[in-house]
C-alpha cells in the first residue's frame, strides 16, 4: 500500500456516522487524490440498517480534492434519512484519502469523520 492511511486500487474505507435530516444535519464526502494520476472511486451509501441505497463513481484529478455535497439527498433522494454510512473503494489510482463532514444545520458546526480501513 501507499502512505499510511492512503488507499490504492482495490482498497476500501468505511465512513461511519452520517446524518442527513432536513433542517438538522447534512453530510458531505471528500476524496483527496495525493497521487500523480487521476483516481476513480466507487462510493456506496447505506441506511442505518445496512441496506445499500445507491452507488456512484467519481473521478478525482491528480493532486486535488473532490467534495460530494449531501450525497444522500442529491444522489439517493433521501433528504431525511436519519443515520447512515458509506464505503469508498478505489477503482484506480493510489495515495487516495477520504473523509466526511457532518454539519449541524442550526449552528453550522462540522464534525469530521475519517475513513477507516
Amino acid at each position: 500500500p501507499g502512505r499510511r492511511g492512503a488507499l490504492e486500487g482495490g482498497q476500501t474505507a468505511s465512513l461511519i456516522g452520517f446524518r442527513q435530516e432536513i433542517d438538522k444535519y447534512r453530510t458531505n464526502i471528500s476524496v483527496t487524490n495525493g497521487g500523480t494520476i487521476d483516481a476513480q472511486v466507487a462510493i456506496s451509501l447505506f441506511d442505518t440498517a445496512g441496506n445499500a441505497i445507491t452507488n456512484f463513481t467519481i473521478t478525482v484529478p491528480a493532486g486535488l480534492v473532490v467534495q460530494d455535497i449531501e450525497p444522500f439527498k442529491a444522489r439517493a433522494n433521501a433528504p431525511n434519512l436519519g443515520w447512515g454510512f458509506a464505503t469508498v473503494t478505489v477503482v484506480s489510482g493510489k495515495n487516495v484519502r477520504t473523509s466526511a463532514s457532518v454539519i449541524d444545520a442550526v449552528t453550522g458546526d462540522p464534525t469530521t469523520i475519517p475513513g477507516k480501513q
